[in-house]
């Protein structure tokens, strides 16, 4: 079955809360629709919702699922999503020049291509978040990418994702590690410098709990990584096992998908070269087969 699935994500974070947002189109065949994300932290309040809906328009730089828009424009990115009584509305200013990608395609095989480009390293973001039992106004800095993959979800050839960025107050760092069936493919983006072949290591405690994630660079001409202490773990789950989505297949379908893989994603800060860093890091583990 022929599968594409184009995958928008915007992020923010300040002193006090943290927030990621997707909103995709998928094809499976002949079938398509849109899924959206709201995931929104600040001191106790975890929401996180899923959503899935018909696409009424698809265009280049715009998508409308009708309970959600995505428009970007020249250096500019408006998100709007609503899930029931919660709702986001945010404005995405990039502050830094989007870099070239580093490598085209990320990754292709017989069977398909995964693309990645960071859209906004480094962005003003402004953020409303409300909810029957919340109205928060967020202003912090942002980060926005873009994904297109014609794997399908339930045939994934990867291992292995590590992923990160970090903001300080006037620059931004970009970690990227995938394992493929073959090799790494890794990367470390700034704003001058695209590197190659990075190593990535996350530490966990005694009780699995992810401490912390180190990524080396391969021509710093040092050991020292740079360390992401995590501060709070975002996301924990099956990978896929989220909303309505899942309703719309199969039993045996559902359990094949549950179990391809675990998605864990953390706030953590980090001191590079004596600065002070915030953002968010990934793991991503799809089971071998």
């Amino acid at each position: 079955m022929k599968a594409l699935l184009e995958k928008w994500y915007l992020d923010l974070t300040t002193p006090e809360s943290t927030g990621f947002y997707y909103i995709m189109r998928v094809s499976l065949g002949p079938l398509r629709f849109g899924v959206t994300g709201i995931n929104h932290f600040r001191g106790s309040l975890s929401h996180q919702s899923f959503r899935i809906s018909r696409i009424l328009y698809s265009g280049l730089h715009e998508l409308d699922l009708g309970h959600a828009r995505l428009t970007l424009r020249r250096g500019e990115a408006e998100l709007h999503i609503r899930h029931g009584g919660t709702r986001v509305a945010g404005r995405w200013r990039s502050s830094s020049p989007g870099p070239p990608r580093p490598r085209r395609p990320l990754y292709r095989d017989g069977r398909g291509r995964c693309d990645w480009k960071v859209w906004f390293p480094r962005a003003e973001a402004h953020l409303s978040f409300t909810s029957p039992e919340h109205d928060i106004q967020e202003q912090g800095t942002g980060y926005i990418d873009f994904v297109r993959s014609s794997f399908p979800a339930w045939d994934v050839p990867f291992r292995r994702l590590y992923w990160g960025r970090l903001h300080s107050r006037d620059s931004w760092e970009v970690f990227l590690a995938l394992r493929t069936p073959d090799a790494w493919v890794s990367f470390y983006l700034d704003p001058r410098t695209i590197e190659p072949d990075v190593q990535v290591r996350l530490i966990r405690d005694s009780s699995g709990r992810a401490c912390h994630m180190d990524w080396f660079r391969s021509r710093e001409g040092t050991p020292n990584p740079v360390r992401g202490e995590v501060t709070r773990t975002l996301e924990s789950r099956d990978v896929l096992n989220r909303g309505r989505l899942m309703n719309l297949l199969p039993p045996g379908v559902r359990r094949r998908l549950c179990s391809a893989g675990r998605d864990e994603k953390y706030a953590v800060k980090a001191v590079v070269d004596g600065r002070d860093f915030w953002g968010i890091m990934e793991e991503v583990h799809w089971n071998e087969t």
